[in-house]
């Protein structure tokens, strides 16, 4: 059982790794969704497919990680270009927007106008999705939608705005 937890968490660590580039937060989840699987069989608890299980749980404590750290939710591809607290002076907050490094503050203050300027759908999937973190079938049934269309929508979504937000700021353009 040892044996397969450590060959677990150094895939886990992997697999958090290439999502997210950090180590340091590669270590705690992986650290995080181990125990919390050791705490589930200690309590009885039967989990039929483990890996998975630990994969699910790290995904999940990666997505919480990072919507805490965010002052504004936008989804993962913006987050993981902002810079590790841990690994960048303070004073240094750059994001990289295009082919161009530009302050955090600038990004996220013309965060809110290239949300204003996305299609309403575009923006009402946004807003309940990261802001209010409602989950893709509960959201999906709200809009009455297939959660395989609601996932394609988030997806297009998030893509637009990052088109939106980097033309804004690199060109002064505005479109999807």
């Amino acid at each position: 059982m040892e044996n397969k937890l450590e060959h677990w968490r150094q895939e886990l660590l992997r697999f958090v790794y290439k999502h997210f580039g950090r180590q340091s937060i590669a270590e705690d989840v992986a650290q995080e969704a181990i125990a919390r699987y050791l705490e589930c069989i200690a309590q009885g608890q039967e989990i039929e497919h483990p890996r998975g299980w630990l994969f699910r749980t790290a995904r999940n404590l990666s997505v919480d990680h990072v919507r805490r750290r965010l002052p504004y939710q936008v989804g993962l591809e913006l987050m993981q270009q902002v810079p590790d607290p841990h690994s960048v002076p303070e004073e240094t907050s750059q994001i990289q927007i295009g082919s161009k490094e530009m302050d955090q503050s600038i990004v996220l203050e013309g965060l809110s106008h290239a949300m204003k300027q996305l299609p309403d759908h575009y923006q009402r999937n946004i807003y309940y999705r990261y802001h209010k973190e409602v989950g893709c079938a509960e959201y999906a049934k709200m809009e009455g939608i297939k959660v395989d269309a609601m996932k394609a929508q988030s997806s297009r979504a998030r893509r637009c705005l990052r088109r939106i937000l980097e033309q804004n700021l690199l060109e002064g353009r505005s479109s999807c």
